[in-house]
């Protein structure tokens, strides 16, 4: 073994931290304050893209991930009415990158994660301190216990513990806006299977796609006040006075949902920071760089970090490996927190002149710029090296690119 590591947070970023550790030949403990796993990742769909997908390849895991996911062939981006501005090709980039974008739910993917761990896993054991012994970390836990590593990993996501010890500063920002979700089984003509859309009106906006078993994800958001709560009986009339003559079928998902499934949480994330952290402690995911969820990266960038952090932590230091680590990745995700925010900022307008012309202006952007930089990102090779590629059950050779 290289060394021991404790991985505070058994969502998709630690997880997939001690997947790879594991992997590169580190014992692994992960920790996590729930007392039950299954409620953790409950709710909400995500995306996949290429760029995460090729880390999980990497880890011996895309196979078992593409079961539980479905593939995405188009990314539609439309206005509310229902008219098209732009269009990705999702599925041509497959040959390119070498494996598919899917949607999934957490609640699927957690148990796969789970499953290849091969590490140990304590569940209710809420971290509340960390010291740095110099030789090892030291970790402390509300039921009195102790636990030492030669390296620890803060992937306890926005409101992260271990950021708060090392880190000082003011709570997550609010983007200004609230997102309800929910998944739902919905079969309709116009939702063709592999299609993700995303609807822009004024101050809201409605999006789509399949996850794994023919289900549907959608999500619909507006501004609104920080903390502001749905009445007793539920979001459902105010969706439909949000979302009320919005093109087939918003109005049509929102009826078929079953209003104690449909989930709120406002927005936040935090300006990027470039010290993660210090001598053998270092954050990983949302406790390092929480994102809006604007360019769909949130999971996929701490599914990154974990492929380079296992990289790095190949060299014989462990303190120089994750300062390593922080170098090549602060800028990447500076660069996507920061779009995803201006983004938002956009999507979030309401003046009616103003909306017009941010479509026109999405019409050509979506389909030149903004499609350049989504290839840059899904073509990003981090640090690790790949022979052989899979693509959801079939395998080819393949140079990293």
């Amino acid at each position: 073994m290289r060394g021991s590591a404790l991985v505070i947070g058994a969502g998709i970023a630690g997880l997939t931290t001690g997947i790879a550790l594991r992997r590169a030949g580190w014992d692994v403990t992960v920790f996590e304050r729930s007392p039950d796993l299954g409620a953790l990742q409950a709710g909400g769909g995500i995306h996949l893209w290429h760029n995460g997908m090729r880390v999980l390849d990497d880890l011996g895991i895309a196979d078992q991930v593409c079961a539980v996911g479905w593939r995405q062939r188009v990314a539609e981006f439309c206005t509310w009415r229902g008219d098209v501005l732009a269009s990705w090709p999702i599925a041509a980039h497959e040959d390119r990158f070498g494996v598919p974008t899917l949607g999934v739910s957490r609640a699927d993917l957690q148990p796969v994660l789970v499953g290849a761990l091969d590490a140990r896993l304590r569940l209710g054991a809420s971290c509340n301190g960390v010291r740095d012994e110099g030789g090892q970390v030291a970790a402390t836990f509300a039921d009195g216990t102790l636990a030492r590593g030669d390296v620890l990993i803060g992937a306890d996501g926005l409101n992260s513990t271990i950021r708060a010890a090392m880190v000082t500063e003011s709570a997550p920002r609010y983007a200004g806006y609230t997102i309800w979700q929910a998944i739902t089984d919905f079969a309709h003509d116009q939702v063709p299977a592999g299609t993700f859309r995303i609807l822009y009106g004024r101050g809201s906006r409605f999006a789509y796609y399949h996850v794994g078993g023919g289900r549907l994800y959608w999500f619909g958001l507006t501004n609104a006040p920080a903390r502001e709560r749905d009445p007793e009986h539920g979001p459902r009339d105010r969706l439909r006075a949000l979302f009320a003559g919005w093109a087939r079928p918003v109005a049509a998902i929102i009826e078929a949902t079953a209003p104690a499934s449909i989930q709120r949480l406002d927005i936040r994330d935090r300006p990027p920071i470039r010290q993660w952290g210090r001598g053998r402690v270092t954050l990983l995911g949302d406790a390092a760089h929480p994102m809006t969820f604007n360019v769909g990266q949130g999971a996929c960038q701490a599914i990154e970090d974990a492929a380079v952090l296992a990289r790095c932590l190949t060299e014989a230091d462990a303190a120089a490996a994750l300062r390593s680590y922080e170098r090549l990745r602060h800028p990447r995700t500076a660069a996507i927190t920061k779009r995803a925010w201006r983004l938002g900022a956009v999507a979030a307008w309401e003046n009616p002149i103003g909306c017009a012309i941010r479509d026109r202006v999405l019409h050509v952007v979506l389909s030149t710029a903004a499609l350049r930089a989504h290839e840059r990102d899904m073509a990003f090779t981090a640090l690790w090296s790949r022979e052989k590629v899979t693509r959801c059950g079939s395998r080819r050779s393949s140079r990293p690119r």
